[in-house]
């Protein structure tokens, strides 16, 4: 017998104490899955005091909320929950702080992946936070492709940004969750694409969210350098070479854009050091992978 609570919906929390207010308070869970669902949120922001339960108006009952170290990244704090429910839920649900769900999201999510084997995951059709148009992430690998999107039954795709993902908890068990070289940039890319072969990627179009969009501003030297070497690994694993250095030159310039001369030197020496051992997190076997996502969450 079956005795795994159902599910888990894990949002990492950094800078957006407006948007996930309005995020939580806009979930549903069913009430028959309700007393055996929570809500996770991995609290990684340098100073977020105010983030505690009587901050959300609902909910309340199913919250949960962790402190970590301060900037994770998505994809670690993901990662993280996942190794906090482990074998515990049967579903899980990873959901960024800065959406707004259609009440039947989460019921409709559950529904499908009680229909189908561990090794298929839903996402929902990701709209604009303040219109009603496909959001900007998700056209290039959708709405170019189909018309009358909102009419579809699903829609297996390649890949999908992690805006909101539905997936047996087994299966993150089983193939590991996002690498710790992608920080803030391709973690989610990375993910579906050497998984391709484990993991079978559905869009659902009925089922509905809103999304704001990327929040990376205010990040200090060291993250904006970790920002620019995981997209550097990226292009340097899925891109060509030369892709590779024109990202370099033009990132130099987002990267340090915002820092004093002092900080401006130390990041160049900071990244040189860096990029110089950076070989071996170019290795992207699953098990490597796996011995990562260890080592990076050995000193949450």
């Amino acid at each position: 017998m079956d005795n795994k609570l159902e599910l888990t919906i894990i949002i990492p929390y950094y800078k957006g104490y407006k948007h996930i207010y309005k995020c939580v308070n806009s979930i549903y869970i069913p009430s028959n899955i309700r007393s055996r669902s929570k809500i996770l949120i991995i609290d990684n922001d340098w100073d977020s005091n105010e983030l505690a339960l009587d901050f959300f108006t609902t909910n309340i009952d199913i919250i949960e909320i962790v402190k970590t170290k301060p900037n994770l990244g998505f994809g670690r704090a993901i990662n993280y929950g996942l190794r906090l429910i482990a074998n515990k839920y049967k579903y899980v649900i990873f959901l960024n702080q800065d959406c707004l769900l259609n009440s039947n999201l989460i019921t409709g999510l559950v529904e499908h992946l009680n229909a189908t084997d561990i090794h298929t995951m839903y996402t929902p059709l990701i709209k604009e936070y303040d219109s009603d148009e496909i959001h900007s992430s998700l056209t290039n690998e959708v709405n170019n492709v189909y018309t009358n999107l909102e009419g579809k039954n699903n829609i297996s795709i390649d890949y999908v940004p992690a805006v909101c993902i539905a997936a047996h908890v087994s299966l993150m068990d089983n193939i590991g969750g996002f690498d710790p070289a992608f920080f803030h940039y391709g973690e989610d890319n990375d993910f579906f694409l050497r998984n391709k072969d484990n993991v079978d990627l559905f869009l659902v179009p009925y089922l509905q969210i809103k999304h704001v969009g990327s929040l990376k501003n205010n990040l200090n030297i060291e993250t904006r350098i970790n920002f620019l070497l995981g997209k550097l690994r990226y292009k340097l694993r899925y891109e060509s070479g030369d892709r590779y250095w024109r990202t370099l030159f033009f990132q130099m310039k987002l990267v340090y854009e915002n820092s004093n001369s002092v900080s401006r030197t130390m990041g160049f020496v900071y990244s040189g050091m860096l990029l110089k051992w950076d070989k071996s997190l170019r290795i992207f076997d699953r098990e490597s992978v796996k011995k990562r996502i260890d080592k990076s969450l050995s000193n949450i």
